[in-house]
């Protein structure tokens, strides 16, 4: 019997088969265009990516290269500002450093007491040398008449005891003594020596902690201290409203142990006798801290004091930027580059801008040291201003702020090692040499001398 199904079932088996295979064909067709699509956009994504970051690679390198290229032209213009010859025009025109502006009458009236002419340790010796004391002391007359009546002059007489005999170079010292043995009661020669023995004494204690100062230290500190004290006194003696030993007695009677009612007294009776004279303050602010036995209520009578005297003299903000130094100090915390832009945003305060430049780690900070050396070119400025730049990793303006500091310097600067430091890092070894041996031969227990000595032997 035949299947009933027989031929017609191979037709049937046949067509399915066809069918199922055309079905099949069309899905992997399916199949292949939906992944090729997907393949097709993830490659177009993946180049959309990659052109995309390779925009932002070339906008970051186009950034990159321009913020360089910006700091690279601010350099440049401060380093060029530094060179300027005349001192006012120099200071003037400085540029300003981000985040660090202030206020054009603060800068004028700054400038303007950075480049006053006043007269030189050599011009001194060189009238004492001729037997012309009487116009070294005329000289200090003038510098105290104009003070209270030139407004272009005024500070003249602070400056010039500040600038010239705050120092323990003894060469300084030489010429002082010969000044005071020759005008024994001129108020000017005593202040002068006063200021001088008061600085000496400073740095005849060190800066090392109590336990590790050596009591020869502090002995050396107190007698020449008391001999300060006693110049100090006698000058105002002879001139009661001379603004200079009245300043310099309030820190000189706090480290003969003075006690607090008695340096108050003395800070009260130096801001009445020159109420414009903001050195006055922050000799007096240093003293009222409460880092050293003063109190916050003693340094906010002197930040108000100074506050009231702003529009007559814009140099009070220099306090004001002392005192809030003074309050951070108090917290007993390591203070942040950020601590310190806070306190020189008021005013350009040397202690503050030399602080911070210790804290320096990248090249976008060096601009930040040079309001140093903007408003107060020295010796030890320019140092100080160097090892800040040597930090930020700037080496070769590093190296010309210690040539400037060099070329600056003589025997009779006020910085004395400090100067010894730059001949040595402008390789002018014997002058270093010499220096150096002086300072021994002045003071045997100079460590700082015998150790660059050693060195300059060595070369």
């Amino acid at each position: 019997m035949r299947d009933a199904d027989g031929p017609n079932f191979g037709t049937r088996l046949g067509v399915t088969m066809r069918s199922l295979i055309r079905i099949i064909f069309a899905t992997a067709c399916i199949v292949l265009l939906v992944v090729g699509s997907i393949l097709g956009y993830n490659r177009w994504r993946i180049e959309r990516l990659a052109e995309t970051v390779r925009q932002k690679a070339a906008q970051f390198q186009a950034k990159h290269e321009s913020e360089h290229a910006n700091r690279n032209a601010r350099i440049a213009a401060l380093r060029a500002a530094d060179k300027v010859a005349d001192p006012l025009k120099r200071c003037l025109d400085f540029p300003d450093v981000s985040p660090l502006h202030w206020s054009p009458a603060f800068v004028a009236a700054r400038c303007r007491l950075t480049a006053l002419d006043i007269i030189t340790i050599d011009q001194i010796d060189a009238k004492l040398a001729a037997g012309d004391s009487t116009s070294v002391d005329a000289t200090f007359q003038d510098y105290a008449a104009q003070d209270v009546s030139d407004p272009k002059r005024r500070g003249i007489l602070f400056r010039a005891f500040e600038q010239r005999f705050e120092s323990s170079n003894p060469a300084i010292g030489s010429v002082l003594e010969r000044w005071v043995k020759t005008s024994p009661h001129s108020a000017y020669a005593l202040a002068a020596r006063g200021v001088f023995r008061y600085r000496t004494a400073a740095e005849a204690r060190g800066t090392m902690s109590t336990a590790d100062t050596p009591q020869e230290n502090f002995d050396a500190m107190k007698w020449l201290m008391a001999g300060a004290v006693s110049d100090l006194k006698a000058s105002l003696a002879i001139k009661p409203d001379f603004i200079v030993p009245a300043t310099y007695l309030i820190p000189a009677t706090a480290r003969m142990g003075g006690s607090r009612a008695e340096i108050a007294a003395l800070g009260r009776k130096a801001v009445v006798i020159a109420p414009d004279e903001y050195r006055a303050y922050i000799f007096w602010a240093k003293e009222a801290s409460p880092l050293w036995g003063g109190s916050r209520e003693e340094l906010e009578e002197i930040a108000d004091a100074a506050k009231a005297r702003e529009a007559s003299n814009p140099l009070m903000a220099l306090v004001a930027a002392r005192v809030r130094y003074y309050y951070a100090l108090a917290s007993r915390r390591h203070l942040s580059r950020d601590d310190y832009l806070e306190i020189l945003a008021i005013a350009p305060d040397n202690f503050a801008l030399d602080n911070m430049g210790q804290l320096f780690q990248v090249q976008a900070d060096a601009p930040l040291i040079t309001p140093l050396v903007r408003f107060e070119p020295t010796v030890g400025n320019y140092m100080r201003a160097a090892l800040a730049l040597q930090l930020a990793r700037q080496p070769e303006w590093s190296h010309d702020y210690m040539v400037r500091a060099a070329d600056l310097g003589s025997p009779t600067t006020p910085d004395l090692e400090e100067y010894a430091q730059a001949l040595t890092a402008s390789s002018r070894f014997d002058a270093a040499a010499a220096l150096n041996e002086k300072m021994i031969e002045v003071n045997p227990r100079n460590a700082h001398a015998m150790s660059a000595l050693i060195v300059l032997y060595q070369k």
